[in-house]
Order: C-alpha cells, then sequence, then structure tokens
C-alpha cells in the first residue's frame, strides 16, 4: 500500500509528499461477542462505532488517457484506488505510480491542478474529508502485506441478511455509474475509520452498522452461511458492502497485514437492492 497527498508549496508548486494516516492498530482474534451484543442493544455501541468525520462517497470507472476531473467536489478529497495503472502528475516533475489499494489525498488548492494518467481501465472511490485530516495522531503506516490479486478486475460484493437470518453474498454493481469518466452521484456517509490488522479473526457476527471495506493490503476471507456457506476473499483495491447488521452476521480471517478503509453508511442512505 503507499498513501500519499498533494501539497501546494509555498512557491506555488507542487509537492507529492508520503502521507500519515490515523490507522488504528490490532492483532490477533477479535472477539465477536460485543458485535452481538451490539446488534440486539444488549450494549451500546461506544466508541467502537465513533468514526472520523467525512460526508460523501463517490465512485468512478475510468478510460484509457487522461483525467483531469480529480476535483469536482470542494474541499479535501481521499482517493482510493481499486484498479488499474495510474501515474499520478503533480506539475512539471512531480509524478507517483498508483496502483490496486493505494491511496491519495488532495484539496482545494491542489485537486483541480493534478491530471491522472490512466493506463488501463480503472476504477476509484473517492470520499470527502475534513480539511485537517489525516490529524495530529496519524503516523506513517506499515506498507502491509503484498499479496495482489490474481486478475484486473476488483473483487466488488455485497452481503446482505436474509429471512433465515443469515448472510449472503451478491454483487455490488451499483457502486458505480453507468457511463465511464464520470463521478457518481454523491451518496452521503456518516464518516469512516482506518485500520490496520495483523494475522487475526472474527468469528461469527453482525456487522451492526453498514460499513464499506476497502482494502489496500493482505488478504481478508470472509465467510457467510446463507445458501449452504460461501466464501469471498479481498486484496489490495477490492471492495465489500457489509449490510447484515442483526442475525448470524458474517466470519472475517485475515492474513498478514490487512489495511482497510471502513466507511459507515447509515440504512437510509444505502442504495436500493432486493434479493
Amino acid at each position: 500500500m503507499k498513501a500519499v497527498r498533494v501539497t501546494l508549496q509555498p512557491d506555488g508548486t507542487l509537492a507529492i509528499l508520503p502521507l500519515p494516516l490515523p490507522s488504528m492498530h490490532r492483532k490477533g482474534e477479535t472477539s465477536a461477542d460485543r458485535y452481538r451484543k451490539q446488534s440486539t442493544g444488549e450494549m451500546p455501541r461506544g466508541n467502537t462505532f465513533d468514526p472520523i468525520q467525512s460526508d460523501f462517497l463517490r465512485a468512478i470507472a475510468l478510460s484509457e488517457g487522461k483525467f483531469t476531473g480529480l476535483a469536482g467536489q470542494p474541499g479535501s478529497l481521499l482517493s482510493i484506488v481499486l484498479s488499474g495503472d495510474l501515474t499520478l502528475v503533480a506539475g512539471p516533475s512531480q509524478t507517483s505510480t498508483l496502483e490496486a489499494g493505494d491511496i491519495l489525498l488532495t484539496d482545494g488548492d491542489t485537486s483541480s491542478q493534478v491530471t491522472l494518467d490512466v493506463r488501463s481501465p480503472s476504477r476509484l472511490v473517492q470520499i470527502g474529508v475534513n480539511p485537517d485530516f489525516p490529524g495530529p495522531d496519524a503516523k506513517i503506516q506499515p506498507p502491509g502485506t503484498i499479496n495482489p490479486r490474481a486478475g484486473s478486475e476488483p473483487n466488488i460484493k455485497r452481503i446482505y441478511k436474509g429471512e433465515d437470518d443469515r448472510a449472503y453474498f451478491t454483487e455490488f454493481a451499483e457502486l458505480f455509474p453507468s457511463e465511464a469518466d464520470k463521478w457518481s452521484t454523491p451518496r452521503r456517509i456518516s464518516g469512516f475509520r482506518m485500520l490496520y490488522w495483523e494475522d487475526g479473526w472474527t468469528d461469527y457476527h453482525p456487522c451492526v452498522i453498514s460499513q464499506i471495506g476497502i482494502f489496500s493490503s493482505g488478504e481478508l476471507e470472509m465467510e457467510v452461511g446463507g445458501g449452504g456457506g460461501a466464501k469471498q476473499i479481498f486484496r489490495a483495491g477490492d471492495l465489500c458492502l457489509a449490510e447484515d447488521r442483526t442475525g448470524e452476521g458474517h466470519l472475517n480471517r485475515i492474513r498478514g497485514g490487512v489495511h482497510s478503509i471502513n466507511i459507515v453508511i447509515e440504512t437510509e442512505d444505502l442504495w436500493p437492492y432486493k434479493p
């Protein structure tokens, strides 16, 4: 995983610098009991669901060529690469390659001045963040485990709860607009959290609140019990919307060091879906 930011220098030029992140660190097993109790109301959500403030999410599928539309929304923007081969161009001498799972921060002074040189069809997700992001507690993160997916297309899934109280996987094509090189309509979110989790697992548990997990490194295996059981593996650039807020839920297995961005979205703001 690479995380970079574009900043405006005092002389008016742009610079590409490493981006520290406010990631929580976790290792080993995480108890599923608290999630089960939170889903039934036996235990309040507490600080577990205290996300970093942000206001919207949008997505785009890019075709090959030069793309200068990274802005289009005001303020600071956090862009995550899901797939493709891109080069970030910031001025005449500042460049950085971006691949699946990489993270880019721009702001009101820089978003409209950068270009993405897209060399293969690519997909991005972008969220609006506060001007003070990443904050004083952010640190340069370890790169995580390098475990790229086998193909070029990201694994994009959605987990929902069936009438039998078990969770099921389905495709999540609704995330992207049908037209290439156009951002989707911004969708309201409640915030996000960043996590670095090493070699762990969590037994079956509901998600309690709907979350979009975007993965930047390592490997996360998710297992559901619906339909006789199913598993999906997520690696750098993959994404999963979990909206199994009650019921049996799903199981997580973490292999290596997994960086993730977990975006919280309220029920009324979800994409319509009927199983």
